[in-house]
């Protein structure tokens, strides 16, 4: 190993690496991107330079005992997580951490390690009430109700969308509205008739601050899912702390309150075999058919989409798609959010819908389906949507036909894309490799097995039918090393890929946060310690500049660098990494607009 490598790790073991140090260990390769990543998230502060006030924070009372556990085990020289502060330039304001750092003022000790992030008290404030919904001390109720009141008590986000209230507190919406109606705030207008959106190949009418009150319902399902909530934390704690044998004992009473939810919001159906995650079925319209993509067409996919819902049966834990789709009135016609798993939303009438009025395609177009959800997802084969789809799009229009699937059964259905042959062009997703099963399984609970998907492409392959790579998203700590990019790489390619499309993990909305708590639940501790490190900006901007470049090596060396296409939203990276991957002259699509969870409100 270099001399300068080894001297720079040792460093970074000794908890002193500085920021610098780390970007110059990034640039020794992937090998070593993990450690780089944990350095420059953390940081030794004085714990008296912390500042701090219970009334901003949403814990309801301190919990002495755990606070000094925290305490002994620090001063014992146990590692634990670091604290989470924000930092004005001037001052370090406490977000994640409280019971850890009055632990180690109980202990006297000088300094803690601090994950520091660029903020104001008022940033702090806004991350901590979600904070500890998914790992640490478990948050009671009062805790959560605090955390709605410290958002309601403040002018300015109290004007804020119940929703975009709920999901920043990691609430159900009935809570959001329950508070709302103890402090006595009047209730935001809202236009019964909506507008017609339309967002990411999708239209839709937007009902102006919609509020969960109206529904009948709420109160008494919010309660179960305030209820469901907990079940699972408490599975969780089990699990990793206490009495791991005996998690699974949850699982019924998981799957009864389940049961609950989709009876009294109006499931179609529940779907249990088969699928480790099982699906309350709803069937909600959407509107509009064959939609044009002016997103998908920068992406060189495609310049039309068919989309067949809006909640996917996959339940894939990085998906992105809530993010763009979660203003919809489908998900508070079911009273849950768009990032919830437990749940699909289909809409059954999508081969009917997609004849009406479609748009004069000719042989230059290509439709893809789908772009946000999968037309062979559990719930969409049950009808044999993909498979409808197909026939009209290839029986009665000119157009070329772009497949994504994460599922195998679409090879079912390659009896109708045989006769066109030439106009269709298949793709299963395969962003992790056949080797990390185990991480399939926790992040991807319905899709099909990494090895059937490849095997699916395989059959298309002796078909003649043509195929193509997604490797998307490629998880830090799973895939984004060379010899797995390599492995995933020749995957494809030995399948007959004509291209390759390949992207860096997406972060928007909570997908990192729920990538990382499922990685945790299968045991796969390190992997998931590998996503938490992206929370920060500059450390997603090292981990994405790394896999590219990485990406663009394998694909010179493969002779295939023509065929790559990766798919990136500059957003994040840091001005020096931009420059740098700027002078990449192939390989890179730069979408350049990316939509936040703020701009879609």
């Amino acid at each position: 190993m270099d001399v300068e490598v080894e001297s720079i790790i040792g460093t970074a073991l000794r908890g002193e690496l500085t920021e610098d140090q780390a970007k110059r260990l990034a640039r020794f390769g992937p090998e070593v991107t993990s450690l780089a990543l944990l350095a420059v998230a953390t940081k030794k502060i004085p714990v008296a330079k912390i500042e701090f006030s219970e009334a901003t924070h949403p814990r309801e009372k301190l919990n002495e005992e755990t606070a000094e556990d925290y305490g002994r085990a620090m001063k014992e020289g146990e590692k634990l997580p670091p604290i989470i502060v924000f930092h004005d330039g001037k001052s370090y304001y406490l977000a994640d951490g409280w019971h850890r750092l009055v632990g180690a003022k109980k202990f006297w000790l000088k300094d803690i390690d601090a994950d520091v992030r660029q903020g104001s008290q008022r940033e702090a404030t806004l991350f901590a009430v979600g904070a500890n919904h998914k790992h640490g001390l478990r948050r009671t109720n009062a805790d959560k109700r605090k955390a709605v009141k410290i958002v309601l008590d403040d002018e300015e986000w109290r004007e804020w969308s119940v929703a975009r209230i709920a999901g920043l507190c990691n609430v159900s919406w009935g809570l959001v509205d329950k508070v709302w109606k103890e402090k006595g705030y009047p209730q935001k207008s809202e236009d019964s008739e909506g507008r017609i959106v339309e967002r990411n190949d999708t239209k839709y009418r937007q009902k102006v601050a919609r509020k969960p009150s109206k529904q009948k319902a709420i109160t008494p399902v919010s309660m179960v899912l305030d209820v469901l909530d907990d079940v699972v934390e408490t599975k969780r704690s089990f699990r990793q702390d206490s009495h791991p044998e005996l998690a699974e004992e949850f699982d019924d009473v998981v799957d009864r309150l389940q049961r609950i939810v989709g009876k009294a919001t109006g499931a179609k159906n529940r779907m249990t075999k088969g699928l480790r995650v099982p699906l309350n079925v709803y069937d909600k319209p959407r509107i509009g058919g064959i939609l044009g993509t002016e997103e998908f067409k920068k992406k060189g996919m495609c310049n039309y989409a068919v989309n067949v819902g809006f909640m996917c049966g996959h339940q894939c834990t990085y998906c992105s798609s809530g993010a763009s789709l979660r203003c919809h009135e489908a998900f508070g016609d079911v009273q849950q959010t768009a990032f919830r798993k437990g749940y699909a939303i289909l809409d059954s009438n999508t081969p009917e819908r997609i004849r009406r009025d479609p748009p004069s395609l000719t042989e230059a177009d290509v439709v893809q389906l789908c772009t946000t959800d999968d037309a062979w997802s559990p719930e969409a084969q049950r009808l044999k949507i993909g498979r409808k789809c197909l026939e009209f799009l290839l029986n009665e229009t000119p157009a070329q036909v772009r497949i994504l699937t994460k599922n195998a059964a679409v090879a079912e259905d390659f009896d109708v894309l045989k006769p066109h042959a030439k106009r269709v062009i298949v793709g299963l997703s395969t962003g992790i490799p056949a080797s990390r099963e185990d991480v399939a399984a926790a992040v991807e609970p319905n899709a099909s097995s990494v090895k059937d998907r490849l095997a699916a492409l395989k059959r298309a392959q002796e078909l003649e039918i043509r195929t193509y790579g997604m490797l998307c998203p490629v998880l830090p700590g799973v895939a984004d090393d060379k010899e797995h990019l390599v492995e995933m790489f020749n995957a494809v390619l030995e399948r007959g890929a004509e291209d390759i499309w390949l992207e860096p993990v997406n972060s928007r909305g909570p997908s990192r946060t729920l990538t990382s708590a499922a990685l945790r639940d299968a045991g796969l501790d390190t992997e998931a310690e590998a996503m938490d490190t992206l929370k920060p900006a500059a450390n997603w901007s090292v981990y994405a500049t790394t896999l590219i470049k990485t990406a663009i090596g394998v694909a010179k060396r493969l002779g295939v660098l023509d065929k790559l296409h990766i798919l990136l939203y500059p957003k994040r990276l840091s001005p020096e990494h931009e420059a740098e991957l700027r002078r990449c002259k192939r390989g890179i699509i730069w979408l350049e607009k990316e939509a936040s969870l703020e701009e879609d409100e």
